[in-house]
């Protein structure tokens, strides 16, 4: 089998820059600010009791 030759291809150009519609023209956000503003939401909301947690086990895990 003939050894296989990589040639070197030019990427295919860009075409036209189109105008598409205004949601590409968001500013972009950063995850880290989102999740920063949802934990500073949470932290801020007052808990007056603390969540009910199950049940513990009365007997050993077999």
């Amino acid at each position: 089998m003939p050894p296989r030759h990589l040639e070197d291809e030019r990427p295919p150009t860009a075409g036209p820059v189109t105008h598409r519609t205004p949601d590409t023209l968001r500013d972009p956000v950063l995850l880290g600010d989102i999740i920063f503003d949802t934990l500073a939401e949470i932290a801020r909301r007052r808990v007056t009791e603390p969540p009910p947690f199950p049940a513990q086990r009365t007997r050993p895990h077999p």
